[in-house]
């Protein structure tokens, strides 16, 4: 099981990039944050542990590498590897195998409840970020790349 639960797909954390970019306080930004994205704290937490953003007093300043993000997004800030260490890779790889993996079953990887389909959907768009698979999110089905 993880130890550290991802909540934040890359999708949430780019939108909340977008939302700091004009460096406001925590007290403007929180409600645009909790309209955009499904975990604000959390998403505030992963960026700045990623190196997207620094928190200063209460401010939010993107970093260098958060900023090239938002100007080119098909390049991914290198600090994102950080999570290649955390999330459970391996484990999600192997009960693929060959085949198609409903996101359902990677609900056995993660504790259950809320917070644990919350992780296992934001592994889903980071393996697909990353592209380790192909997500469908309509049908929530990961699939390996090119099939």
């Amino acid at each position: 099981m993880v130890q550290r639960l991802i909540l934040v797909g890359p999708e949430d954390l780019f939108r909340a990039l977008a939302l700091l970019s004009d460096e406001p306080g925590l007290l403007e930004a929180l409600p645009s944050l909790r309209q955009a994205v499904d975990e604000p704290m959390e998403t505030l937490a992963l960026g700045e542990a990623l190196g997207l953003w620094r928190q200063e007093g209460l401010r939010f300043r993107p970093t260098p590498e958060g900023r090239a993000w938002l100007e080119a997004p098909w390049r991914l800030p290198e600090g994102l590897a950080a999570l290649l260490e955390v999330l459970p890779w391996e484990a999600a790889l192997k009960a693929m195998g060959e085949g198609r993996l409903s996101l359902t079953a990677l609900l056995s990887l993660f504790p259950e409840g809320p917070r644990g389909e919350k992780a296992a959907r934001a592994l889903a768009e980071w393996g697909a970020l990353f592209g380790l698979w192909e997500y469908d999110q309509t049908t929530e089905e990961l699939r390996p790349c090119g099939s």
